[in-house]
């Protein structure tokens, strides 16, 4: 008889391998092209430490605004969905595509979710776009600013899951107007079918935050601009974060949202220093 806690693992392993190399390929497509400009780990420059932290301090504030308003709200986030995964998906597509088509196959992509309101669906877009942007803002930063960020957002993550809770409350109030800025894990496989109404956190469903495969996706990607084989290790280390929080996660007495990205940072960073010193 399979065991279904290991049948969760597995897919959010593959899951994760799929989202982590198809951005590393995406990267290395978008650096040997010259489309993001290359910037050398002993030199400043490219997307600064403080432009990254600004932009997603801006971005989590309008989020709270927008839960608060009413009416409307859901409209709001769903045009944020489709907005960000456009430009991941034009991303993916331009680096492997001429303009037009990439073009096309971005909208197609970003329009998926809703044309067809389905787990498979929901993941199939989060790849995509996730895969993009943390490729191409891994390009834009150096290894120190990638770094750093993992850093701060793992302290942040702690600080908004278990002290101000913001972090819950945003989610849930996204979910509740439909829209799912996360990677849907079903138990049964047979669920990837299911429709997203359908899906809720602890109802046969693991909900895995986008940041949690974008930021070591990032920082991986920072590395590939020197070392393949770090980039590699990061992406290792990154794994055995996360085969780390499903193990806590599916240990606790109640299972209750907890902060992901400090224990994949930490593999993550971990694996990096490895690579430096084999």
């Amino acid at each position: 008889m399979s065991n279904p806690r290991l049948n969760l693992l597995g897919k959010e392993i593959i899951i994760f391998l799929l989202t982590q190399a198809l951005g590393l390929f995406v990267a290395w497509r978008l650096w040997e092209r010259r489309v993001v400009e290359y910037v050398p780990i002993e030199k400043a420059g490219g997307l600064a430490l403080y432009d990254f932290l600004l932009a997603f301090a801006l971005a989590t504030v309008l989020i709270i605004i927008f839960l608060k308003l009413p009416g409307k709200s859901a409209l709001i986030f769903e045009l944020m969905f489709v907005f960000s995964v456009f430009i991941g998906a034009d991303i993916v597509f331009e680096a492997l595509l001429p303009q037009a088509p990439a073009l096309v196959l971005a909208v197609i992509v970003a329009l998926l979710r809703f044309l067809a309101p389905r787990v498979w669906a929901q993941n199939f877009v989060i790849i995509i776009s996730v895969a993009g942007v943390a490729a191409w803002l891994g390009l834009s930063m150096t290894l120190q600013v990638a770094m750093s960020i993992l850093i701060l957002l793992s302290i942040y993550d702690v600080i908004a899951v278990y002290k101000t809770k913001h972090m819950v409350v945003m989610m849930k109030g996204m979910m509740e107007r439909g829209v799912y800025f996360s990677i849907i894990v079903p138990e049964k496989t047979k669920n990837f079918l299911s429709h997203l109404g359908a899906a809720r956190p602890g109802e046969g469903f693991m909900f895995l935050g986008t940041g949690d495969i974008a930021f070591p996706l990032i920082f991986a990607a920072s590395a590939l601009k020197y070392s393949f084989i770090s980039s590699i290790a990061i992406v290792i280390g990154a794994l055995l974060g996360i085969i780390a929080v499903h193990i806590l996660f599916i240990t606790q007495r109640e299972r209750r949202p907890m902060p992901a990205l400090p224990p994949i940072v930490l593999g993550a960073i971990i694996g990096f220093l490895v690579s430096r010193i084999i």
